[in-house]
């Protein structure tokens, strides 16, 4: 046997040090740092007859696509890729109180009713009885559903191996506990510890594994990053938590595509999907009144309507203007407001802008720049946007309109909903399917041709 080592490692977020420092320099936590013992690595080497290797022609010849579970909400399966995949581990993130454990909820009664097999609910942070009061208000009725409220890892995965599942949902990891390191819930090396056991159970005995984890304010997820790196697929569930929409991003997914996106709508009965979240996003624009603009958005393979509203006022105060994003980088409002200011006859010097996506939706793409310019420009010059039209396009330096990608899907959409007209770059040619759609394409080169358009 080989001869151990001592080494140090901070309790806080695992970092190991071969000798003690007063603080972490990875995570600056003060006195974390313990001695432990480390093994050399000739102790660690595996038997070279264990080892084997695969022929890269021979994996491909007999890959096939994974069997897919299914739990009755269409919208959230096509984000996982078309179910859950069996053995696979699913990070869920989101702010709290955003509804991650209601929507958990849901998939588990889903599961529940079209699965066999036990689904196993480990609650770490809500009672049996708190769980019970939400899925009776939600109509959750949870026929295989077993709760099971504990925090200990190593309990948890001796009352897993008892009894077989079709599911384990942990809510959530940020709860629980190792016992063999003395650091408490929710510290760096106890996540990492925790979420590696639960992943290996969950290969070993192929049952889907769902996680949910908090976000901190700098939006990251709380614990360190190789959690991410760890799981097979992570979704993110964003929204105003004061608002009824909420949006499921596919963030990472190694069965299927990372950028599906299913809206969600939060009722007095929990989250109900929204099969046509063009429609309903933009249901209660109003109307005759500036600043309003609707652009057309990608989100995967699905176009997407969202409205962006903006308000230009004059600033009150003597000290810079302020710039306020939800729903946009604040970083892309500052560059479409200096383009705009530079490359037009909008006046917006001295004047606060305030711009926001209606809906709690998040838009990343260039492609709205154009329609985000509108609605600051409309809003500055104190003039309706018209209500039957869009915009759509990227806005360069020196104002001149980009094409995007995907811009006849934009407008088919567009269309569906009885849009007459859309603002599009100059250098977009549509196809002869699109000529056939009841739609005017109206083509400007720059910022300043466009906003004389309305």
């Amino acid at each position: 046997m080989a001869k151990g080592k001592l080494a140090y490692s901070c309790t806080a977020c695992g970092n190991e040090s071969n000798s003690w420092l007063g603080r972490c320099p990875i995570c600056d936590a003060w006195g974390s740092l313990v001695e432990i013992e480390k093994h050399s690595g000739a102790q660690t080497l595996k038997d070279k007859s264990s080892v084997q290797s695969y022929k890269f022609s021979e994996i491909l010849g007999s890959a096939e696509a994974p069997d897919r579970i299914l739990f009755g909400m269409p919208e959230t399966e096509r984000v996982l890729g078309g179910g859950v995949v069996k053995g696979s581990t699913t990070l869920l993130v989101g702010e709290p109180g955003i509804g991650k454990s209601t929507l958990l909820l849901h998939l588990a009664d889903g599961l529940s009713d079209r699965n066999d097999g036990r689904i196993y609910y480990i609650a770490g942070e809500e009672s049996p009885d708190q769980i019970g009061i939400r899925g009776k208000r939600i109509g959750i009725e949870g026929k295989r559903l077993e709760i099971f409220p504990e925090t200990d890892v190593d309990s948890i995965l001796f009352e897993l191996n008892q009894h077989e599942q079709s599911i384990v949902i942990i809510d959530s990891i940020q709860t629980l506990v190792d016992p063999g390191l003395d650091s408490v819930a929710g510290s760096v090396a106890q996540i990492r510890a925790c979420a590696s056991k639960l992943i290996t159970w969950s290969k070993i005995s192929q049952v889907p594994l769902f996680m949910s984890g908090h976000l901190t304010k700098e939006g990251s997820v709380a614990g360190p990053k190789v959690l991410e790196h760890s799981v097979d697929v992570v979704l993110q569930l964003d929204g105003n938590a004061s608002g009824s929409f909420r949006s499921l991003h596919g963030l990472k997914n190694r069965f299927g595509s990372t950028n599906e996106m299913a809206v969600l709508e939060m009722r007095e009965n929990g989250l109900v999907e929204v099969l046509d979240p063009s429609s309903d996003l933009i249901s209660e624009r109003p109307e005759g009144v500036p600043g309003s603009v609707v652009v057309p958005i990608i989100e995967g393979t699905r176009p997407l309507l969202v409205e962006v509203q903006s308000l230009v006022s004059q600033t009150g105060n003597s000290f810079e203007p302020r710039r306020t994003a939800n729903g946009i980088e604040l970083n892309r409002l500052v560059l479409i407001s200096a383009v705009l200011s530079k490359q037009s006859s909008v006046d917006i010097i001295g004047k606060d802008i305030i711009v926001n996506v209606v809906g709690g939706i998040r838009v990343s793409e260039p492609a709205a720049d154009l329609g985000i310019a509108l609605a600051i420009a409309s809003s500055a010059l104190d003039k309706e946007f018209p209500a039957s039209t869009a915009a759509v396009g990227e806005l360069g330096l020196t104002g001149e309109i980009r094409k995007s990608i995907y811009i006849e899907r934009r407008i088919t959409e567009l269309a569906r909903l009885g849009f007459q007209r859309v603002i599009v770059p100059k250098s977009f040619v549509p196809s002869d399917s699109l000529n056939e759609i009841d739609i005017n394409l109206i083509k400007v080169n720059n910022i300043e041709d466009a906003i004389k358009k309305f």
